[in-house]
């Protein structure tokens, strides 16, 4: 995941219309999965706090969408972010 790009491109965006859901794609190592999500959600919210919104950021679903090598699987995050 390119969290660069998601905050100079995708976030102003999202903060235009007050927050939605963000469907972020990644290819992580299966043993991963649980700290690439964390960090999703925890770098969505610092770009938010940085941005100066006090934001509720939290993973709504992952879909495990295939293996693309031993191991390595194409993961999809739906985060919502927003006012509460």
């Amino acid at each position: 995941m390119n969290i660069l790009c998601l905050d100079s491109v995708m976030f102003p965006t999202c903060t235009r219309v007050g927050g939605g859901v963000l469907h972020i794609h990644g290819n992580v190592n299966d043993s991963d999965e649980a700290r690439w999500l964390d960090n999703v959600v925890e770098s969505i919210s610092s770009i938010a706090t940085a941005h100066g919104l006090s934001w509720k950021v939290s993973l709504e679903h992952v879909e495990q969408v295939k293996w693309y090598g031993p191991h390595i699987r194409h993961v999809v995050a739906d985060v919502r972010c927003g006012s509460d």
